[in-house]
């Protein structure tokens, strides 16, 4: 089965902006339309979304950091660590200028070598 643009957009708004996990997207396709679509897939679709957007993500974090003056802030998240069967806290990071565009980055501590992260960019 091939990906098609307007179900990519479909799973991406149905996690992000509906908050349903991967998981119960694959039970819905299933128990409504009979459409296997493993959570695998779904999530190597995601990644690839991730990968397409990243020249978008890369120009919009080169004009925060153009300006004279950007503000930068940290959030705690607990999230599941593969493997370690219990949360950890990882930290989501904001950049923005006033009354401009803003950026997020996701780093697993807030080391000061995260925030150099940040600003250049680093994944």
């Amino acid at each position: 089965m091939g990906l098609a643009p307007g179900l990519l957009a479909q799973i991406i708004v149905s996690k992000f902006c509906d908050h349903l996990p991967l998981y119960r997207q694959e039970l819905i396709y299933w128990t409504r339309h009979r459409v296997w679509l493993p959570r695998q897939n779904l999530a190597r679709w995601m990644e690839l979304a991730a990968d397409w957007l990243k020249p978008i993500y890369q120009r919009i974090r080169t004009g925060v950091m153009a300006g004279g003056y950007v503000q930068v802030d940290e959030t705690p998240v607990d999230f599941l660590a593969p493997g370690h069967g219990k949360t950890k806290t990882g930290y989501f990071w904001t950049a923005s200028r006033l009354g401009g565009d803003v950026v997020y980055h996701w780093e697993t501590s807030r080391a000061a070598s995260c925030l150099d992260n940040v600003c250049a960019g680093r994944f």
